[in-house]
C-alpha cells in the first residue's frame, strides 16, 4: 500500500571577505523547519552557511558585492541565503567551492574534506525532502481516541488497520494494530514529543508484515520537521506483542501552541506482506 493516512478525529490533551571580507552569521531559526525542507535548512545552517559567509561573503553576500548578479548564498539573512543556495542547487555551489580556477585561495580542492564530511547527510535529507514533497497518494481511516496520560505525560494512540481504514479495498486485509505515544510539552517553545512507534498482529491473526515510513499530521497539516520515523523499515511484524518500528527514538515537533482540540494523523508509506507485496 503506497501511502495511507490514519486520521485521529479527536484526541484530547494539554497539549549555507572573500571571492575578502567578513560578515556576521545569523542563523534565523524562525525559518528553519517550516516546510518539507526543514531538515535541509538545519543542515545548511550547520554546514554550508557558515562556510559560505566566512569564505565567499564579498561576492555572494548582497547587491553591493563586486560581482552583481551572482548568487547571494553567503547573504547575512539566513532565509535569503538558503533560498539562493537552493535555487542555484547544492551541486553548483559545491562545484564552485572545489573549483581551482574560481577564487583561489578560497575555492579549490583543499575544500574537498569539508564537502565530503557532509555529503552523506545531504543526500539523505535531500531524498527525505523529495519524499515529503511527493505527499500521500491516497488517505484512509477513522478513529477517535482519548484517555489519561501515563506517569511521564504520554498519551497512547492506537489504530486497528483491519477495520479502521477508509478505503474499501484495504478493509479486512491488514491484520495489524499500530501504536504511538504523544506528549505535549515545552522546550522554550511548545512542542509535541513522539515516541514508541510500534505494531503487532491482531489477536489470533497470522502474518509477517513490513511497515515502512511513518509521518505525523496535526490538524490536517503534515509536521514537516518531524521526520524521525520517515525511513523506518521493520522487516518482521509477526508477533502478538508490540514490536518497535524504528530505532531513532524520540522525535519532536515545534508548534505554535498545544491545544486540547488538536487532531492528529499518521501517514504510513507502505505495508508489505511476507512476499514483499504492497497491501
Amino acid at each position: 500500500m503506497k501511502l495511507f493516512t490514519l486520521i485521529l478525529l479527536s484526541f484530547s490533551f494539554v497539549g549555507f571577505q572573500n571571492c575578502m571580507g567578513s560578515s556576521s552569521h545569523r542563523n534565523d531559526e524562525s525559518v528553519v523547519g517550516k516546510s518539507c525542507e526543514g531538515s535541509l535548512r538545519r543542515l545548511f545552517a550547520e554546514t554550508y552557511h557558515p562556510f559560505l559567509t566566512t569564505n565567499c561573503s564579498n561576492c555572494h553576500r548582497d547587491q553591493s558585492g563586486p560581482e552583481n548578479g551572482v548568487g547571494k548564498w553567503a547573504h547575512n539573512d539566513f532565509n535569503r541565503s538558503y533560498l539562493e543556495f537552493a535555487g542555484a542547487t547544492r551541486t553548483r555551489v559545491r562545484n564552485r567551492i572545489l573549483d581551482e580556477t574560481h577564487k583561489k585561495p578560497h575555492t579549490g580542492l583543499h575544500n574537498q574534506a569539508f564537502v565530503d564530511a557532509h555529503e552523506a547527510k545531504w543526500k539523505y535529507f535531500e531524498a527525505e525532502a523529495e519524499a515529503c514533497r511527493t505527499g500521500p497518494q491516497f488517505s484512509t481511516i477513522a478513529k477517535t481516541s482519548s484517555g489519561r496520560p501515563d506517569a511521564q505525560g504520554f498519551y497512547t494512540l492506537e489504530w486497528d488497520l483491519f477495520t479502521e481504514v477508509r478505503r474499501q479495498n484495504l478493509l479486512q486485509k491488514i491484520h495489524l494494530l499500530v501504536r504511538i505515544k504523544v506528549k505535549p510539552t515545552t522546550m522554550g517553545t511548545p512542542i509535541y514529543e513522539f515516541k514508541d512507534a510500534s505494531a503487532r498482529l491482531r489477536s489470533g491473526a497470522p502474518g509477517n508484515y513490513t511497515v515502512s515510513g511513518i509521518q505525523v499530521e496535526r490538524n490536517g497539516e503534515l509536521l514537516q520537521d518531524f521526520t524521525t520515523w520517515l525511513y523506518l523499515n521493520n522487516p518482521a511484524v509477526n508477533s502478538q506483542s508490540f514490536t518497535a518500528l524504528h530505532t531513532a527514538g524520540t522525535g519532536f515537533a515545534v508548534v505554535t501552541a498545544t491545544s486540547l482540540s488538536d487532531q492528529f494523523a499518521l501517514r504510513i508509506t507502505s505495508v508489505r506482506d511476507s512476499n514483499g507485496v504492497e497491501m
